[in-house]
């Protein structure tokens, strides 16, 4: 048993689609992906597989609940979140609806963007947990065998580990390659999506984070 303080920030990464159908499908994967990042933060790198297991538990349960509002889906998220904690580690979830935070959504996307990952694993990292997509999901965009996915979240695991790379707050220096280096991938994901025709919650994801990585890099800049 692990013991930690979790303090878990849910941020919103997707403006409110227009089809109520939408708008559910994305306050769904937004709140997964968040409970992922906030155990992340804490758990470190060397728990990736497991939380993103934990983050496929919490979009099955919320897709129950498709009529739901944002809040209740927040809500059951971290629910859903604090009982598989329980049967993991020893800890405590401190504050978990506070106000959002974009820096904790920017240093998730530099550490799943980071040069020390090969662009399959980076890939496979990024729609694993900060889409929030499922195995089958993943493998569609990646053009691989579904088989293939969970070990590539693995390998980005251990290569974490061996190059010391957790989720932590971004310094003002040595961030301008990761922007770099993110804003790529993105848009290599972009493309594959558009490619393949996958759904429109993607597509509109990665819009939405090129919108705020550009956004972010021109008030550094400032």
């Amino acid at each position: 048993m692990n013991a930690a303080v979790i303090y878990h920030t849910p941020s919103r990464l997707c403006e409110e689609l227009a089809s109520p159908f939408a708008t559910a499908e994305a306050a769904i994967r937004r709140a997964s992906a968040n409970v992922g990042i906030g155990l992340l933060r804490i758990l470190g790198a060397s728990e990736t597989g497991r939380v993103v297991e934990c983050v496929d538990r919490v979009r099955d349960r919320l897709s129950l609940q498709r009529q739901a509002n944002p809040n209740e889906i927040q809500m059951t998220a971290i629910h859903e979140a604090h009982w598989w904690v329980q049967e993991h580690y020893q800890v405590r979830i401190v504050s978990p609806l506070e106000r959002e935070d974009p820096d904790h959504r920017l240093a998730a996307l530099l550490w799943a963007t980071h040069s020390a990952l090969p662009p399959s694993i980076s890939h496979a990292l990024t729609l694993r947990l900060l889409f929030s997509l499922s195995t089958g999901e993943t493998a569609a965009v990646l053009g691989v065998a579904s088989s293939n996915v969970s070990p590539l979240v693995n390998r980005a695991a251990r290569r974490m580990q061996a190059f010391g790379l957790n989720l932590k707050p971004t310094s003002a220096t040595g961030t301008r390659f990761g922007f770099k280096m993110a804003e790529q991938r993105l848009r290599t994901l972009e493309r594959t999506s558009q490619r393949l025709g996958a759904e429109s919650y993607l597509s509109q994801s990665l819009a939405q984070w090129l919108v705020f990585l550009r956004s972010f890099r021109r008030r550094r800049a400032a």
